[in-house]
């Protein structure tokens, strides 16, 4: 579903003993479903039917409002705007200007707003799901009718979001415990959204389903890029560029950016400060602002290119009065530019590969989320960091959580 190319002169392995060593801790966070769902998402098909009966009490709903941060909007996003049909916002920062200008286009009447956070707890969701809260009250909507415009997904556990959305008798979407919220976009947390973009569940298990198929038969592209990229990891290459030549598709590296990042910037078991860098950039608008750096900067980058085969719509240019363009489809033109890229990449002797699908559909889509998040975790056993956790981000909320404590006194 998904062809890997690696150059001969970037194709590396690492130690035996560091490769089994990852492998082994890999399959024991995997097999761990009670913990650690990320690979097998035994929740999944659970989720999916849950999701379908809640999307059918409000199908009629026109516009869908998404709130949330990091993990819980970023897969999401990248699905209303890679596969989407219908109009779609999030709400992801707390920019009153940016809030005030989305809220003033709207009809409350025809939104659906969906509160993602797996803690409960997460501040700017709180604050956001507060501001709406105002907004339809302001349009005269009491609260006892907000059931009909809020959908809740958040851990089963009692929290004050889930306690807030009891009370106002709202459809609650659970969050599985076994999930952490950047490993999140295969749960009701993409795939609610995914049902009001007309996504086809069955498509989305099938890309999962055949990632898992491929990476036990140790055919997934995983398999020797981790290798790679470790490799490299121990001459100094510890960046990480995610680069699709496709705008409707630019939201994956967004959301690689925070997986990598998130997961595997720790301190290790040696006390070590570790981890990749993940940088976002897209084809091929990013050849005019960063490709000078990665061709000619420092050698610490590792550039993952992705190209699409095919799009769904293809314009071709019949007529025009510039000659070397005469004929061509804008794909033809893209993925000459990317081929391109890679080429001049190697040429240069810059760490790089190539990953191609053939279009952008919902099976490919999942098939690409559950590889890169088992190349993360893969990458984390390698690092013996946790990639599960993230104590640096507790750390900056305690901080904040003071400062406003302070204010308020």
């Amino acid at each position: 579903m998904i062809e890997l190319t690696l150059p001969a002169q970037f194709t590396a392995t690492i130690k035996a003993e560091e490769k089994q060593r990852a492998f082994k801790l890999f399959w024991q966070w995997a097999k761990d479903q009670a913990n650690y769902g990320f690979y097998t998402l035994p929740s999944l098909e659970k989720n999916i039917q849950e999701c379908k009966v809640a999307f059918e009490k409000f199908r009629h709903k026109k516009v869908f409002l998404h709130v949330g941060l990091g993990g819980s909007h970023l897969g999401p996003e990248l699905i209303a705007q890679a596969l989407g049909d219908r109009p779609s916002y999030f709400l992801s920062n707390l920019d009153s200007d940016a809030i005030s200008k989305t809220l003033a286009s709207l009809r409350p009447a025809d939104c659906l707003c969906y509160i993602v956070s797996k803690s409960g707890h997460t501040l700017e969701t709180k604050a956001l799901l507060s501001v709406l809260m105002q907004w339809l009250s302001e349009h005269a909507i009491p609260e006892e009718q907000f059931s009909q415009y809020f959908v809740f997904c958040t851990g089963p556990h009692q929290n004050p979001t889930r306690q807030l959305a009891h009370q106002l008798n709202c459809t609650i979407l659970d969050l599985p415990s076994e999930l952490g919220g950047r490993y999140s976009v295969l749960s009701p947390v993409g795939i609610f959204p995914a049902l009001f973009q007309g996504l086809s569940c069955s498509e989305i298990l099938k890309g999962v389903k055949a990632h898992q198929r491929d990476f036990e038969q140790e055919s997934s592209y995983v398999y020797p890029l981790f290798e790679t990229l470790a490799h490299f990891y121990q001459k100094g290459v510890d960046q990480t560029v995610l680069m699709p030549y496709s705008s409707l598709a630019k939201g994956l590296s967004l959301w690689f950016v925070q997986l990598f990042s998130e997961s595997l910037g720790k301190i290790n078991h040696q006390q070590k400060n570790s981890g990749f860098t993940a940088l976002y950039a897209y084809g091929s608008c990013d050849q005019h602002s960063q490709l000078q750096l990665f061709m000619e900067g420092p050698i610490n980058k590792f550039i993952l290119l992705l190209k699409l085969k095919n799009n769904t719509n293809e314009l071709t240019i019949n007529k025009s009065y510039f000659s070397d363009i005469q004929k061509l489809s804008l794909t033809q033109i893209l993925n000459a530019q990317c081929q391109g890229t890679f080429q001049a990449l190697r040429e240069k002797n810059r760490p790089c590969a190539m990953l191609e699908i053939e279009t952008l559909a919902p099976a490919q889509l999942s098939y690409l989320f559950h590889s890169l998040q088992c190349l993360t975790v893969l990458m984390g056993a390698w690092l013996q960091v946790n990639p599960f956790d993230q104590p640096g981000v507790e750390l900056a909320k305690k901080m904040a959580l003071n400062l406003l404590d302070f204010q308020r006194s």
